[in-house]
């Protein structure tokens, strides 16, 4: 069993519809978007995958799928310590560290540098080393 992370999960090339029908559990990053979350959410339910989602606060236990979607997400370039500090939380056994976001011009860069310096941590920290796949 391998848990997927997928930084930019709802990227249009990304492979996150295939991991959840083929019912892996996917750690998804992506922007704080609610249309990005409804999007994901709902192929998620509609698959045999498990999806972990970070979130603003602590979702009520009966959160509806739209209430999810307005608490999830993250901003990689904002938030790169948070994002790294809930990866080593979520993350154990196998993982596949997925780097999947993309950005116009300058700002591609700079997300880019975030990854790298989360997906470095997590090589460096985890108990077992991460496999590595970029888009």
């Amino acid at each position: 069993d391998h848990t997927f992370v997928l930084f930019g999960a709802g990227s249009a090339m990304g492979p996150f519809p295939i991991l959840m029908a083929l019912g892996a559990h996917v750690v998804a990053i992506d922007l704080p978007r609610p249309q990005i979350w409804q999007r994901l959410i709902a192929v998620a339910k509609a698959s045999p995958g498990r999806l972990t989602l970070p979130t603003k606060e602590k979702a009520p236990s009966d959160a509806s799928d739209a209430q999810l979607a307005d608490l999830a997400g993250c901003d990689l370039l904002r938030q790169t310590p948070e994002v790294r500090n809930w990866l080593r939380g979520v993350c154990s056994g196998r993982v596949v560290l997925g780097a999947n976001c993309y950005a116009d011009g300058p700002l591609f860069v700079r997300v880019s540098m975030a990854m790298d310096a989360i997906i470095a941590d997590l090589v460096e920290n985890l108990k077992e080393k991460p496999v590595l796949a970029y888009l």
